[in-house]
Protein backbone atom coordinates (compact mmCIF):
# COMPACT_ATOMS: atom_id res chain seq x y z
CA UNK A 1 0.00 0.00 0.00
CA UNK A 2 1.45 3.16 -1.22
CA UNK A 3 -0.62 5.66 0.61
CA UNK A 4 -2.46 5.77 4.12
CA UNK A 5 -5.39 7.14 5.20
CA UNK A 6 -5.54 9.13 8.65
CA UNK A 7 -8.57 9.44 10.85
CA UNK A 8 -8.38 13.01 8.84
CA UNK A 9 -9.34 11.89 5.63
CA UNK A 10 -5.47 12.60 4.69
CA UNK A 11 -3.30 10.10 3.10
CA UNK A 12 0.05 9.81 3.91
CA UNK A 13 2.49 8.61 0.77
CA UNK A 14 4.59 5.11 1.72
CA UNK A 15 8.05 6.04 0.76
CA UNK A 16 9.14 2.70 1.70
CA UNK A 17 6.58 0.60 -0.11
CA UNK A 18 7.31 2.82 -2.93
CA UNK A 19 11.11 2.44 -2.79
CA UNK A 20 10.99 -1.26 -2.80
CA UNK A 21 8.65 -1.97 -5.26
CA UNK A 22 10.81 0.16 -7.62
CA UNK A 23 13.27 -2.03 -6.35
CA UNK A 24 11.58 -5.58 -6.99
CA UNK A 25 11.11 -3.47 -10.96
CA UNK A 26 14.55 -2.62 -11.84
CA UNK A 27 15.88 -5.87 -10.33
CA UNK A 28 13.59 -8.18 -12.29
CA UNK A 29 14.37 -10.11 -15.48
CA UNK A 30 11.89 -7.91 -17.17
CA UNK A 31 13.90 -4.87 -16.56
CA UNK A 32 16.93 -6.26 -17.88
CA UNK A 33 15.44 -6.15 -21.78
CA UNK A 34 15.66 -2.55 -21.64
CA UNK A 35 18.34 0.47 -21.59
CA UNK A 36 18.34 3.09 -19.52
CA UNK A 37 17.34 6.11 -20.38
CA UNK A 38 15.12 4.68 -23.47
CA UNK A 39 11.58 5.54 -23.98
CA UNK A 40 8.95 2.74 -24.75
CA UNK A 41 5.43 2.07 -25.70
CA UNK A 42 3.25 -1.08 -24.37
CA UNK A 43 7.12 -3.30 -24.40
CA UNK A 44 8.02 -1.32 -28.17
CA UNK A 45 11.50 1.11 -28.09
CA UNK A 46 10.42 4.39 -29.37
CA UNK A 47 13.16 6.00 -31.94
CA UNK A 48 14.93 9.07 -30.15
Amino acid sequence: MLWRSTSDSYKIFQSLAAARIAESIRNSAQAAKHQDGGRYFFGHRIPD
